[in-house]
């Protein structure tokens, strides 16, 4: 289907685009940019159209029911969103499954995960040798 030159898989692909350049907060703070859908937090996207734009639905989990950024995902997600002059309304559903795993990581998540562990592996090795140069 299409509304106003945007076609149904146009607008999927444009939110899979946005929910990946949503940062998870808590991949942040140890230097980490890791998309939600990197992560596997997307566990499905879906587009109506509607007479005033496009309709979006968004499901989306967490990686524990402790996860904090619970808010902060639905808020930038509806922002981020509605921004596009394509989409009307956004309703960000939360999938009470919490079956999400390590295991659900993109290959491309890993791949910076991997690369930050090395860095840092790096960086300690460096500050080791150093002090034992200062002894």
């Amino acid at each position: 289907m299409q509304h106003d030159g945007a076609t149904r898989a146009g607008i999927v692909d444009r939110v899979r685009e946005v929910v990946d350049d949503i940062h998870d907060p808590c991949g942040m703070a140890i230097g980490l940019n890791i998309g939600m859908a990197e992560m596997g937090l997307i566990r499905e996207i879906d587009a109506d159209a509607a007479p005033a734009g496009w309709h979006v639905r968004v499901r989306v989990r967490v990686t524990s029911p402790g996860c904090q950024y619970y808010f902060y995902f639905q808020q930038e997600l509806e922002r981020r969103l509605l921004a596009h002059h394509d989409i009307a309304a956004v309703d960000v559903q939360w999938d009470d499954r919490l079956d999400w795993t390590p295991e659900d990581f993109a290959p491309t998540a890993r791949a910076k995960m991997a690369l930050r562990q090395q860095m840092l592996r790096d960086a300690h090795a460096q500050r080791a040798a150093a002090r034992k140069v200062g002894e």
